[in-house]
């Protein structure tokens, strides 16, 4: 076969030693020193890709010309190579790389001679639009739309702009400790569906504002960005800009700058949020205000600064600790570790920079356990959020990220590696082992948790404003959550029949005394006499009227709060005597009901009488005691805010279908019957304790093993994931 280097024959397979590759003319090669060590960066003008290169594979690479053999080319590397000599593994190794990422003027010959029984490419890495569940969708290059806009906002950057970035921060945390209580406040309706798409737009806009950032510091430095795009994961979106260019940049700092920018542009995001958070009522402003805080600072430290992923924060820590490709090489050297533990097959021995071995360690085994939480915590929510839909998703991931690569190790695994052999044997006793382990730790430990019940805060009792005449309500002089003093007006009634009663009685009494004044003056006594016994009956029957009248007007009967939700509705309603028209609650006598589960009877009977914790979702606990259980259960929720459907953790099904709006609650059913519980709250905690709060009631005394937890935990789920795709 002619190729650009000759005339050259196809080869056997075993002279592969012979071929004369040529490297293409157009790649260019950069030094550059890491960690006191040469390597040089390869860049690939026409993919706009970069490969890193040490100095003992670059002398190898740099003698591909086309005219000498690949023996020829190892035994001119090994000159300048006196103590560290490449051999042919090395050669095969490098030909190999250069082939798959398509640096060889051609790779025909290449792939003919491969040895029989070499090494072949390490495809354990997914490709792209391998995994239905994580793949790339590229959006074309920005570059050009990168070099109009940075003049424009080059100006962000400068020292002067950084330093009201850095100001801006300092102050916003200064708000946000000073208000903390208020921002915890404001994150219980973040979940709610306008709190979903607040937090949709608010990602949206930080993630196009932190990829714009990578970009312009990258144009800052003289590099290019070759693909911009979006990574799905379980469908949900994260923006990417492809900055690999940097590396031909010299200076670690500025590629360490080019790696923060997008974390630095969304945090001074974050400190102007805190602070117009800060000055701000509370409104929809104040709401998004805090979702900028929550996106553009909490996620941005715990994700985009987090090194055991592949973001920002891992290309900060190489860059800082020179130690390239630091994920490569630890997934490299955990894979080896663990064919050589289970497996019984021999380790290759890496070359790692002096004292870093043990770093490197560390840091693949915490980004594998990171890698397996995320996972998890992905799929998990997968499940929850997307109720039916999501099960199919979550299997799909589990599959695809734990399936596969536990089908790539056990292929890997049987692949003959060298004069040894897999030791199954060994591979069998080890797994056995665990799983004896693992089985008798989950039928053993406790569970180190506690058993807990969900639960509302409620007034105890409240009092109901009853009504004592029929009539209409004609205003209402209240709100809800409005504090009243005993005796302050309510509420008016109208009720005209009565009043028009009342009325006419008053001109009939005065008729009445008329009438017995004329019999006075006439001396007409028989007759004064029983109009006297008239008008005392009409006095009589005014008095009632006239307490009725009275009546029209409500007071309240106590002081306390109005507890009632939406009482101006109630303005026009007509109601009858005895209807309740609202409730009021007294601040210092509150009370906590909770639901128990029927299993998680014995438990809570244990604890009659008992100190427990309540926790409440502001993150305090306070120490109170069970008073009573309801000896018989139910189906019916203490409260729909305690159910599933409302953000509740109570599972439910929708028993039959609502006929208004005031059925809703009694439209849904437990699945599982459950008990009532009581707890009495004292003055102290009655006030700090707000009506309508729901509650978490811990009881430690109980203990189950971590196995049956977990199973009951597990069957809860399905049961709650089945409750909610019926309802």
């Amino acid at each position: 076969m002619e190729n650009q280097s000759g005339s050259v024959g196809r080869t056997p397979a075993t002279d592969f030693l012979e071929l004369r590759p040529q490297l293409r003319i157009d790649l260019i090669f950069r030094p550059q020193r890491i960690a006191g060590r040469s390597v040089y960066i390869v860049e690939d003008p026409v993919r706009t890709q970069f490969y890193r290169l040490g100095r003992n594979e670059y002398l190898l690479a740099a003698c591909f010309d086309g005219q000498i053999t690949v023996r020829e080319a190892i035994c001119r590397a090994n000159r300048s190579l006196p103590e560290e000599p490449l051999n042919e593994h090395d050669a095969l190794c490098i030909l190999n790389w250069a082939t798959q990422c398509d640096l060889l003027e051609s790779k025909t010959d290449i792939e003919s001679a491969k040895p029989t029984g070499s090494p072949a490419a390490d495809d354990s890495r997914p490709k792209r639009g391998q995994n239905p569940v994580c793949f790339r969708l590229p959006l074309g290059s920005p570059d050009p739309w990168m070099a109009r806009c940075y003049p424009y906002l080059a100006w962000i950057y400068s020292r002067w702009a950084t330093a009201v970035g850095l100001s801006l921060i300092a102050v916003g945390l200064a708000a946000l400790f000073e208000g903390w209580d208020r921002m915890v406040a404001s994150t219980d309706d973040i979940f709610s569906p306008a709190g979903q798409l607040s937090l949709l737009i608010c990602w949206i806009v930080l993630k196009a504002i932190h990829e714009l950032s990578h970009g312009l510091v990258c144009r800052r430095y003289g590099g290019t960005i070759r693909e911009a795009g979006l990574v799905v994961i379980l469908f949900l979106p994260i923006a990417y800009v492809d900055v690999t260019s940097s590396w031909r940049i010299r200076s670690r700092w500025q590629r360490i700058h080019i790696a923060a920018a997008g974390m630095q542009l969304e945090l001074y995001v974050a400190g102007l949020a805190a602070i117009l958070w800060s000055l701000s009522a509370p409104g929809i402003f104040n709401q998004i205000c805090a979702n900028l805080v929550l996106m553009a600072g909490v996620t941005t430290i715990l994700f985009n600064a987090n090194p055991l992923m592949r973001f920002d924060g891992y290309y900060l820590l190489t860059d800082l600790l020179e130690i390239p490709n630091l994920a490569v090489t630890g997934q490299s050297w955990l894979r080896g570790w663990a064919r050589h533990f289970f497996l019984g097959l021999p380790t290759i021995n890496s070359s790692w920079p002096n004292g870093r071995a043990g770093f490197i360690r560390s840091y693949a085994v915490a980004a594998f356990l990171w890698r397996i939480f995320v996972s998890l915590g992905l799929i998990i929510a997968a499940a929850a959020m997307w109720h039916g839909a999501g099960v199919v998703v979550a299997g799909v991931a589990v599959v695809a990220w734990i399936g596969v690569p536990l089908v790539r190790f056990i292929e890997l695994a049987c692949v003959r590696s060298g004069p040894v052999a897999p030791n199954w044997r060994r591979f069998a006793t080890l797994f056995a082992a665990i799983a004896v382990i693992s089985t008798t730790a989950l039928a053993c430990l406790p569970w180190p948790g506690a058993r807990q019940a969900t639960g509302i805060v409620d007034y105890d009792p409240p009092t109901d404003l009853r009504t004592e005449i029929d009539g209409f309500v004609e205003q209402v002089l209240v709100r809800s959550g409005q504090s009243v003093v005993t005796g302050q007006e309510i509420a008016h009634l109208r009720n005209q029949q009565l009043q028009r009663d009342f009325a006419i009685l008053k001109i009939e009494v005065e008729a009445a005394r008329v009438r017995i004044r004329g019999l006075r003056g006439r001396r007409e006594l028989a007759q004064m006499e029983a109009e006297i016994q008239q008008l005392a009956a009409l006095e009589k029957q005014r008095t009632e009227l006239a307490r009725q009248v009275e009546s029209l007007v409500l007071r309240a009967p106590v002081a306390g709060r109005v507890v009632s939700r939406n009482v101006d509705e109630k303005i026009g309603l007509f109601l009858r005597q005895g209807d309740v028209l609202l409730s009021l609650g007294n601040e210092d006598r509150k009370q906590i009901e909770f639901s128990i589960p029927d299993n998680e009877l014995p438990a809570f009977e244990a604890a009659l009488h008992v100190p427990v914790a309540v926790s409440v979702e502001t993150g305090e606990s306070y120490e109170c005691q069970v008073e009573r259980i309801q000896p018989r259960a139910t189906i019916a929720p203490l409260d729909r805010c305690l159910c599933a459907p409302f953000g509740g953790e109570l599972s439910v099904r929708q028993s039959s279908p609502p006929v208004s709006c005031q059925d809703q609650e009694a439209s849904f059913e437990l699945l599982k019957p459950h008990f009532t519980g009581n707890i009495r709250l004292d003055a102290q905690q009655s006030v700090r304790l707000k009506s309508g709060q729901r509650v978490q009631v811990l009881h430690r005394g109980h203990r189950d093993s971590l196995g049956a937890h977990l199973w009951e935990l597990l069957t809860d789920w399905v049961l709650r994931l089945g409750g909610t795709k019926s309802s």
